[in-house]
């Protein structure tokens, strides 16, 4: 038996936390000019997508009412109680199948009666006389938004080979290749007039919608999804010249360079991508989008983080 513990910061979905937990890893691209020897020695195994033997089992504590439990990946048993002794509302959530096909991540949604409420916990170690004591402060800080904020956004989107791939497509029977072109025909549709834009396309080689950001225009709308809509397997998973190519490229004097990558993030390269990020992002922010059910959670979550973004 191989048990394993670890310590997960839960991600924020509409004021709700949310916990993933892995059950499927897909192959890694390795490029070949930045080879990563503990990836060469991995030899992926993938059986056939059936059934298999799993239990789950999830035990939540909040310091606020439960008022809702979900998965939007699997069927599950859920169970809510009220305040217990220690101040904490508890809840319990089982698999109701008892095999599942081990395509996707399990993925568990909570939801808050007063999600806005602040919290404070304070815990002790050591006897009385000589007791440590720490505290933890939960809130939600209120912004207030630029009503107009002058932005340059770049859109870089995965055309290699596994957003192609038939194992990542999604109960829909749409692969992640369709998913991204939609979400990005959404992100051009919701762009503000007095922005500037521009669009990559990355495999083992990138296109550009122009060499230069285009300033919102029809014209320039038009030309932008004609260029979307030319949909080709550009090979491998080369992510970082083109991230590269974005970030070192002169921005629009007076905008702010916001650059939004949509992937599977299938790489082995992912310490040197976040690296170089880490390095060389300056006045900018990068944004990430996974896509497929096999996508690397710690390549898009590291691309937001390592560039001020989400």
């Amino acid at each position: 038996v191989i048990e394993i513990s670890y310590v997960q910061e839960l991600d924020i979905q509409e004021m709700a936390p949310r916990f993933t937990l892995p059950t499927t890893i897909a192959p890694r691209y390795i490029p070949p000019d930045n080879p990563d020897e503990v990836m060469m020695e991995v030899n992926y195994q993938f059986t056939a997508l059936k059934d298999v033997p799993i239990s789950i089992s999830v035990s939540i504590a909040m310091r606020t009412p439960i008022s809702h439990i979900n998965s939007p990946s699997h069927k599950i048993i859920s169970e809510k109680s009220e305040e217990n002794a220690s101040g904490l509302y508890l809840g319990s959530v089982e698999l109701k199948d008892t095999t599942a096909i081990m395509e996707k991540d399990f993925v568990l949604i909570f939801e808050s009666k007063d999600p806005m409420k602040e919290v404070v916990i304070v815990e002790s170690s050591g006897v009385e006389s000589d007791s440590k004591h720490s505290v933890m402060i939960s809130f939600v800080p209120q912004f207030s938004p630029d009503n107009d904020p002058k932005c340059e956004f770049v859109f870089l989107i995965d055309h290699s080979g596994s957003m192609f791939s038939s194992y990542n497509i999604s109960p829909s029977n749409n692969g992640p290749i369709d998913i991204a072109i939609n979400a990005l025909k959404l992100f051009l549709q919701s762009l503000p007039p007095n922005c500037y834009f521009n669009i990559v396309k990355f495999g083992s080689r990138y296109e550009k919608l122009s060499s230069e950001s285009l300033k919102y225009s029809e014209d320039n709308m038009k030309r932008a999804k004609d260029f979307v809509n030319q949909v080709e397997n550009l090979g491998g998973t080369e992510i970082l010249e083109p991230l590269k190519s974005i970030i070192l490229s002169k921005p629009v004097e007076g905008y702010e360079k916001q650059v939004f990558v949509l992937t599977d993030g299938c790489v082995s390269n992912e310490d040197a991508i976040l690296t170089y990020i880490r390095s060389h992002i300056r006045g900018g922010r990068v944004f990430s989008l996974g896509v497929g059910r096999a996508t690397s959670r710690s390549l898009v979550k590291g691309l937001a983080r390592a560039g001020n973004g989400t």
